[in-house]
């Protein structure tokens, strides 16, 4: 019995650590790379998009700051986004030699396809 309640527990704290899957399933991972419109702010209202969640890019202090906006946009494309918003303007510092730029990731909504007539 003893030995039953172990491994119950193990399977219950295993399956626990599984999060939900990140992104949205109407918007599959893109490849790096990939196309993304930027906004320091918010998305501006006249492009109807889905939220999708929030990336990062943590990169030496050293490295130019193109690239390391890239490697955020590349976080966005895994995540299926073709837009960021609000990233910020300043980076934060979480060591003296390392910046991170935080923004959001949205897709641009895909217009319902009308049903096909008689």
């Amino acid at each position: 019995m003893l030995r039953l309640c172990g491994c119950l527990l193990l399977l219950v704290a295993a399956a626990s650590c599984a999060g939900p899957p990140k992104g949205d399933p109407r918007y599959p991972p893109q490849p790096a790379g990939c196309p993304v419109k930027i906004f320091r702010g918010p998305v501006p209202s006249m492009i109807a998009h889905d939220g999708i969640g929030q990336v990062d890019a943590i990169c030496g202090d050293r490295i130019p700051e193109s690239d390391c906006m890239r490697e955020l946009m590349d976080q966005a494309c895994k995540l299926g986004g073709d837009i960021l918003y609000d990233v910020m303007m300043t980076p934060d510092r979480p060591a003296p030699d390392k910046l991170k730029y935080v923004g959001r990731v949205s897709h641009t909504r895909i217009a319902k396809q009308p049903a096909a007539g008689p």
